[in-house]
């Protein structure tokens, strides 16, 4: 998580519940997050070819943290999509 100043931002910004992926072929899943992990968090599905791009739609995430009307954004730090070898 993100730090200014010393200060964690985590808490501060909305932090992303659900998203929605889109496979190239037409195939989608869902992915709960938890609010309580600044970690990286994971979904493992089953092998699959993909030839094309991949879109990710956060469908849900948090209010901003307290008093911090100012923050109504979601930031992400980080998306990777692994393959098998």
């Amino acid at each position: 998580a993100k730090k200014t100043d010393g200060v964690d931002l985590y808490p501060q910004y909305r932090r992303v519940l659900k998203v929605r992926w889109d496979l190239p072929d037409g195939e989608w899943f869902i992915q709960d997050l938890t609010d309580d992990s600044p970690t990286f968090q994971t979904v493992m599905i089953a092998p699959t070819r993909v030839h094309g791009g991949i879109v990710m739609t956060i469908i849900d995430s948090t209010l901003p943290g307290e008093d911090m009307a100012s923050r109504d954004a979601v930031l992400l730090s980080q998306v990777a999509v692994l393959t098998a070898k």
